[in-house]
């Protein structure tokens, strides 16, 4: 078998986000076993199934990297450069469920919401810029990405309890209706 610069991108990809998705299984597996209630920590689940989407749609996407042949190291950098983002915007939201206090998940996430969403944002503009690359110059659906990076700077802007509610129902639409396509 021979190893082409496609797939040694396509294995430091999938690598990168099975890592940040093992983050947030562990860290959601961490949140059953303390019996947490959940109904103290609506925003922070629904921000966190948003999380868990995007994960398996950007692994799904592994196989976009394979097709793509020239492959330039600051092309890889760029594609690195995704999960890497996920992967820290992964811990900004997981981090700390373990020595959480009586404010629950939502002051959990209230705590961390304008970091997180910074990194969100940021994830959602490298799917932009890396459709781009791997289509040659061409945004073809990333248009949903481009609006939850939008909404994820809304949210560090204006980090409202009942905003943040509405922003993660908009944020799920987009990435489901993305995930669907």
């Amino acid at each position: 078998m021979q190893l082409t610069n496609a797939l040694l991108v396509a294995i430091m990809f999938s690598t990168l986000v099975g890592l940040s998705l093992g983050g947030l299984l562990m860290n959601l597996s961490s949140i059953v076993v303390r019996d947490v209630p959940l109904s103290s920590g609506r925003r922070y689940m629904s921000w966190a199934g948003v999380l868990l989407a995007l994960h398996l749609s950007l692994f799904w996407d592994t196989s976009l990297i394979t097709r793509f042949e020239d492959w330039a190291f600051r092309g890889y950098l760029l594609i690195v450069l995704g999960p890497v983002l996920l992967l820290v915007t992964t811990q900004l939201l997981t981090a700390g469920v373990d020595s959480m206090d009586s404010d629950g998940l939502d002051g959990l996430y209230m705590r961390q919401a304008r970091r997180f969403h910074w990194g969100l944002c940021a994830v959602s503009a490298w799917i932009v810029a890396a459709s781009a690359l791997i289509n040659n110059g061409m945004v073809a659906v990333s248009w949903r990405f481009a609006l939850l990076s939008a909404i994820s700077l809304a949210c560090v802007l204006r980090p409202r309890p009942s905003f943040l509610g509405w922003a993660s129902l908009a944020a799920w639409i987009l990435v489901l209706s993305e995930v669907i396509a």
